[in-house]
């Protein structure tokens, strides 16, 4: 079915709309992107068309990053050849993921922050086990709120509303090192 054709015609079936609604549930479930890990290598697919470059990295056979962009009106008179070789170099030229990135500074107090939980800690008489820090990347200070280890999101979410966004606001940026 070429759609693009003019006077084309389109027929919508079962089918269609059975992989319409899959393709649906996989570009909205979680998670869409996969944090690379330190094990295995990586592969990257790239392409090209008479319209763009794209190129996907992969772990373990999950995404871990997107890039594509248009063609430059120069580079559509390209061979296909070279347009494939200009989707290798926009891969190899993404800007690193993870740890590489370097993190912008500050311009004002608790616009942005960084988190971490402390766990393993003894029990309190309030069955309290960790301790989750939240610093202030400008000035760095730090608030430290005593949590439970299995505290619900929804309960740190309340915690970090009524002691932190009370106090400073809310943040532009939240870096958190991703702990499991």
């Amino acid at each position: 079915m070429n759609l693009l054709k003019k006077n084309a015609p389109f027929n919508w079936n079962d089918r269609c709309a059975q992989s319409f609604e899959e393709l649906k549930k996989r570009l909205t479930s979680a998670p869409i992107l996969a944090l690379p890990s330190g094990d295995g290598g990586y592969v990257v697919y790239t392409d090209a068309s008479r319209r763009g470059l794209g190129c996907v990295l992969m772990q373990h056979g999950k995404v871990i990053a997107y890039a594509s962009r248009q063609l430059r009106s120069h580079e559509m008179n390209y061979p296909t050849h070279d347009l494939e070789l200009a989707a290798i170099v926009k891969a190899e030229h993404q800007a690193s993921v993870g740890k590489l990135h370097p993190l912008s500074i500050p311009e004002w107090k608790w616009e942005k922050i960084t988190m971490d939980f402390i766990i393993g800690l003894r029990r309190t008489f309030r069955k309290l086990d960790a301790i989750w820090v939240i610093v202030d990347r400008l000035t760095k200070s730090a608030n430290f709120l005593p949590i439970r280890q299995n505290d619900s999101l929804d309960k740190l979410a309340e915690l970090y509303v009524s002691e932190i966004v009370r106090l400073h606001g809310i943040p532009t940026t939240i870096v958190s090192d991703r702990d499991p």
